[in-house]
């Protein structure tokens, strides 16, 4: 991973200069001709081909999007350039079979990755409160109407905006409030503690696949 790159495209966004954006997208072209020609497995013209249009753009997606805490810049460059690529050659029903296989892979990877860089900064908020994954894992509630019941508190707790400034800032949770207010019991809360945190924090900072995850299966971390 260049960091150093990561970082120039952090700051460019974050100062929201135009010009400094163009600069960046304009240095990086041929960054941007070979990995649209890498897909198309073939050749692109730099002054007349709709697709390098659609890589230009992509990038310029990508750097909009690009969370520097999540992974390197280029990897997600290239995988938005990829997807923006196929969706529009579907879209110019250009694809052959393989090409939608290769779309669809290209999707899968763009979630894996998104998932991944989910994960990351999941981990690191935990680490806030002293908490790893493994400990999350190993903390977990064994039985299945236990899980869902922490994980009904950790979202009770994550939507509640008092409630996680308290625990942001005194780094434990707030058990007799989350009690008070939930008419929860004191000892079922303590029992969770660990994954009751977990889950709020999936919830406060958003993190969506994680918590379709949750949803869905209501499993153990």
């Amino acid at each position: 991973m260049d960091h150093n790159i990561d970082m120039i495209v952090y700051n460019i966004i974050l100062e929201n200069n135009p010009d400094k954006v163009n600069n960046f997208i304009r240095d990086y072209q041929p960054f941007i001709i070979k990995v649209a020609s890498e897909i198309k497995n073939g050749y692109i013209d730099a002054h007349n081909d709709e697709e390098l249009s659609i890589a230009l753009m992509a990038f310029h997606e990508s750097m909009e999007k690009y969370d520097y805490e999540k992974g390197s810049f280029l990897s997600f460059a290239r995988l938005i350039i990829s997807n923006r690529l196929k969706n529009y050659w579907k879209s110019e029903n250009r694809f052959s079979h393989d090409d939608i296989d290769n779309a669809l892979e290209i999707s899968v990877q763009e979630e894996q990755y998104e998932l991944q860089s989910e994960i990351h900064s999941f981990e690191k908020e935990l680490l806030k409160f002293n908490i790893t994954f493994d400990d999350l894992i190993q903390q977990s509630p064994l039985h299945l109407d236990t899980r869902e019941r922490a994980i009904h508190i950790g979202r009770a707790t994550g939507s509640d905006d008092n409630l996680m400034q308290h625990l942001y800032s005194k780094k434990r949770l707030p058990i007799t409030q989350i009690s008070n207010k939930f008419k929860v019991s004191v000892k079922i809360i303590k029992r969770s503690k660990t994954f009751i945190i977990g889950t709020a924090l999936v919830v406060y900072n958003k993190f969506t696949m994680i918590g379709e995850w949750l949803q869905k299966k209501g499993p153990k971390f």
